[in-house]
């Protein structure tokens, strides 16, 4: 490679850099101005402000998926049909810290994502459930080759619908089952271990704890995070689990 090719790969490079990075440049380009003390300023004010940014951009794309009403497959997206198993979490729950919770534990040892970010995107005006749930099916469907956790997805769902109303009609893993021709095995003891952050070996003090922790927090006399529809959810989950080791 002579000497101007080089030059012209490295300047594309930059710009490229740049392009990507432009609000980190302008930050740093500013903060040098002031000095070198300016500069390191400069350097952790451009980072933390395009990790912002790019965080909106992100939570603005996945939202984007579902407004748009069709099937889509999304970059930010940890696995095709993240978005859409965890805008109808959400929708089960009333709440994406609850979902996100729920997400983080089933998820979480395969896929690495903000969970508290994909599941507040999630989160749009005059949600379809059921126009959710079909879309999803069709990813699923069309991903099928690839590593899409169906059966995590279908625990996740499974574990949103501890406390099911039904008044809400029929269950969001009901319908995409019979959507994928599946057949789900309904573990509502592995179901209830979910809804508290716990795996199904979890010791009888640990689920107390969790109990304790999650019972004050969505408490409807907390004043903080109170959520009625949650604290019924995690109050049945613990009953669930108390019996079993009654038994």
């Amino acid at each position: 490679m002579n000497i101007k090719a080089f030059a012209r790969k490295t300047l594309l490079i930059l710009l490229d850099l740049l392009k990507r990075h432009w609000i980190f440049a302008v930050c740093v380009c500013i903060g040098l101005l002031a000095g070198p003390y300016g500069a390191i300023a400069g350097l952790f004010t451009g980072f933390f402000v395009e990790l912002i940014v790019n965080r909106i951009k992100d939570e603005r794309s996945l939202k984007n998926v579902l407004k748009g009403g069709k099937r889509v497959l999304n970059k930010n997206e940890p696995f095709p049909g993240a978005v859409y198993a965890c805008a109808l979490a959400c929708w089960c729950l009333g709440d994406s810290a609850s979902a996100a919770r729920g997400a983080a534990l089933v998820f979480g040892p395969r896929f690495k994502a903000d969970w508290n970010s994909i599941c507040r995107s999630s989160i749009i005006e005059d949600f379809n459930k059921d126009l959710a749930v079909e879309n999803l099916a069709s990813v699923l469907l069309h991903e099928k080759e690839t590593l899409v956790p169906v059966t995590e997805i279908f625990a996740f769902l499974r574990g949103s619908e501890f406390a099911w109303d039904e008044d809400k009609g029929e269950k969001p893993s009901v319908y995409l089952a019979s959507l994928l021709n599946y057949s789900v095995q309904n573990d509502e003891a592995e179901n209830a271990y979910l809804v508290l952050g716990l795996n199904k070996d979890s010791p009888l003090d640990e689920v107390k704890r969790a109990h304790r922790r999650l019972a004050a927090k969505f408490h409807p006399d907390s004043g903080t995070e109170k959520n009625d529809a949650e604290f019924i959810r995690v109050q049945k989950a613990y009953e669930v689990i108390i019996q079993r080791f009654a038994n």
